[in-house]
């Protein structure tokens, strides 16, 4: 599951942070350092390892907003997609049986095996006798359990919901495509 042309908020939060401005900046002042003929080897060493400790700095810095960002977004995610469907305009008392119909609709759908396709079958009949708590609840155990083949089909059947299925996927169980693009940055850093 990916998201189709939505820009998460992470890619957002750490967009301040180029680690590609950050790597070209240190190499350009390494060889600045390492050309210096006025530099003793002990001065030459000492420059580096500042310069290196200050783009190390920036990168983690770029690495702890990705992760907050990506955390907080899950988060927000999470409370708008499992949580029992219940509207704005509900009594305290139909909020309170929609919580209870949830709750057991949960219990029954983490019951079934994760080896079979048993949570698929509990879906699409949720689906079908349009029991919106059960089928809410099918896709929220295989959101957890990893198993886009219910994800996607509940997303089929509420497709204003889609891109945000998919994000949350995505944030549940694969790693954040922000933090892969620090991946090159951090190993330019701690190698050289």
């Amino acid at each position: 599951m990916q998201p189709q042309g939505c820009l998460s908020e992470v890619e957002n939060e750490v967009d301040d942070i180029d680690t590609e401005q950050v790597r070209s900046q240190y190499l350009e002042s390494k060889a600045r350092i390492q050309g210096d003929a006025r530099l003793t080897q002990e001065g030459r060493a000492e420059h580096l390892g500042a310069l290196k400790a200050q783009a190390n700095a920036q990168i983690a810095a770029a690495e702890a907003a990705s992760q907050t960002a990506a955390a907080s977004e899950r988060s927000r995610l999470e409370e708008r997609l499992m949580r029992p469907p219940v509207g704005f305009t509900a009594s305290s008392e139909a909020k309170i049986a929609a919580s209870a119909t949830f709750r057991d609709a949960m219990q029954r759908a983490s019951a079934t095996s994760p080896l079979d396709n048993s949570l698929r079958e509990l879906h699409d009949l949720a689906q079908l006798t349009g029991d919106e708590s059960m089928a809410r609840a099918a896709m929220v155990v295989g959101m957890r359990r990893g198993d886009p083949d219910v994800v996607n089909a509940w997303s089929r059947h509420n497709p204003t919901h889609e891109a945000s299925v998919d994000r949350l996927f995505e944030l549940m169980h694969q790693p954040p495509s922000v933090q892969q693009r620090f991946l090159g940055a951090t190993q330019f850093a701690k190698v050289h």
